[in-house]
């Protein structure tokens, strides 16, 4: 039996789950692709134990298993498996917006089962706007959980700088309905009022889908003899463990794209390049510099809801594998729809009646003849006319290679590629190898004054970030800062200013 130490990488998309086992050297020993048909919990399972059966490996050999998901984002775009939220806004002002008015009428019906306004709030300079009102919190609580709330969000005005309001209220909701989730906007997003109430509101939506399908996944590896380090991949590409993600779902909506791009870049051994990652609903294009994805400098819209999150600045295109394609009097035209997971059974190549860019792809391979390789090279000249166009209309990235990846990266012919495009080997599981060679890190987000002793206190910060990552298991010979943003708030006294510090190692 092999003696060496292995990770696994896991990438649970809309489609497939992807596989990777990964050894010292960080090169791929193995890996496979299941079609998400059945529990997801039993996939993993599964998908690991073949890992493990199919390269006479122990399950004591292995130290790790990262996974990236898609299943929050997906869940908040197919509007299922969510939590309507009782929103609890403290502010004595009582603002008059609604909450998700930007929403479309049946994501604010799937989502927010109703909202409160009560007493509470600070000044920018912690004044009081007015005081919490503790006998109106039952009444309230009463009325939300009436209205059928089954996660409860609580924000109030300047609680990123001042959160005891926040806290008391959540103290009080424990003891009256303890075995309610309660999200603090404090803890997940910037002083934006209307951005960060969708953060809680999002976040609060989805903690019933995360506790669903990771809460016994710890258990249930155990109970298989695996006994390693388990986490979960988040938006920056580093690892949180299984209870944040659970607490904090909204870190991780972008793991899936992030990842892919980072383990792209990993797999062709470049630090800055253009990923395109094709799947079997839609094409994301992003791009990678020094190793790490390029960000949006504005906050991410997650399923048309504004946000206030930094997520990588990613381009995404109706365009996979999976996508109808349609003949028209002027040629063809391809996607939004997708027949995704059931490729294999609705797609001509498997005897369905829909046309798709994975059949053109097998034409072209010769594989399949009901179309023909005519017909299958003007399908996938459109697509990629589609995707060189994106990459055309990126800023300052004409000198950089482009790496194609992803399972519907193998319907694109050669023919159609120049000397910049590069396809790895491993390109099916660029995702899923991002996951296995994710770091762990430790996070700092505070907002303070740096009016005085600037750099002293900007140290310090990154110090608490280096040594919030070792105590989640990172190497502490090996930790570095691979995050630093300041954020100012220039109509605030004492250059008051949002710092975010992340170290990984």
């Amino acid at each position: 039996m092999k003696k060496f130490s292995y990770k696994i990488g896991i990438d649970i998309g809309g489609t497939n789950a992807d596989f990777v086992l990964v050894n010292e050297d960080n090169k791929i020993c193995a890996y496979h692709k299941i079609l998400i048909q059945s529990n997801l919990e039993k996939i993993i399972l599964d998908g690991i134990k073949k890992l493990f059966t199919c390269n006479d490996i122990s399950p004591h050999q292995c130290s790790a298993i990262n996974i990236g998901t898609t299943i929050g984002v997906n869940s908040l775009i197919e509007l299922k498996s969510l939590q309507r939220v009782g929103l609890i806004r403290l502010a004595g002002h009582h603002p008059a917006l609604p909450p998700l008015y930007q929403c479309r009428p049946e994501q604010r019906q799937a989502i927010l089962a109703g909202y409160q306004t009560l007493s509470g709030g600070r000044e920018f300079d912690n004044r009081a706007i007015t005081k919490i009102d503790t006998t109106a919190v039952h009444k309230t609580l009463q009325q939300l959980l009436a209205s059928g709330a089954e996660s409860l969000a609580i924000i109030s005005v300047f609680s990123p700088l001042y959160n005891e309001d926040e806290k008391q209220m959540r103290d009080i909701i424990n003891m009256l309905a303890p075995d309610i989730p309660v999200s603090l906007s404090s803890e997940i997003g910037g002083l934006g009022f209307i951005e960060r109430e969708n953060n809680t509101i999002i976040n609060a939506t989805l903690k019933h889908v995360m506790q669903k399908y990771f809460s016994n996944l710890k258990a249930s590896l155990e109970k298989s003899g695996i006994r390693c380090s388990i986490h979960i991949t988040q938006n920056n590409g580093t690892l949180i463990s299984i209870n944040h993600a659970i607490q904090f779902p909204i870190k991780t909506l972008s793991s899936g794209p992030v990842n892919s791009l980072t383990g792209s870049c990993k797999i062709a051994g470049l630090s800055d390049a253009i990923v395109v990652d094709i799947g079997g609903t839609s094409t994301d294009i992003g791009i990678i510099e020094n190793g790490f994805p390029r960000y949006s400098m504005s906050g991410a819209l997650i399923a048309n809801i504004p946000t206030n999150f930094m997520f990588p600045d990613i381009q995404v295109l109706a365009l996979g594998g999976g996508s109808k394609v349609r003949r028209t009097s002027a040629g063809h035209t391809i996607g939004p729809e997708s027949i995704a997971a059931d490729i294999f059974t609705k797609s001509l190549s498997f005897g369905g009646e829909c046309l798709t860019v994975f059949d053109a792809g097998n034409a072209i391979n010769k594989s399949f003849t009901q179309i023909s390789q005519a017909e299958a090279h003007a399908i996938l000249a459109v697509m990629v006319d589609k995707i060189k166009n994106t990459i055309h209309s990126l800023p300052a990235c004409e000198h950089l290679p482009v790496i194609l990846t992803g399972g519907g990266a193998q319907n694109i012919s050669e023919s159609y590629l120049d000397k910049r495009y590069i396809r790895p080997k491993y390109y099916q599981v660029a995702n899923a190898y991002g996951a296995a060679q994710a770091e762990i890190s430790g996070h700092c987000d505070t907002i303070c004054s740096l009016s005085q002793n600037r750099e002293t206190i900007l140290d310090e910060l990154a110090h608490h970030a280096k040594q919030n990552a070792i105590a989640n298991g990172a190497n502490p010979d090996k930790v570095r800062i691979i995050e630093k943003r300041l954020l100012p708030f220039y109509y605030m006294p004492d250059q008051l200013t949002r710092v975010i510090m992340t170290a990984a190692g």
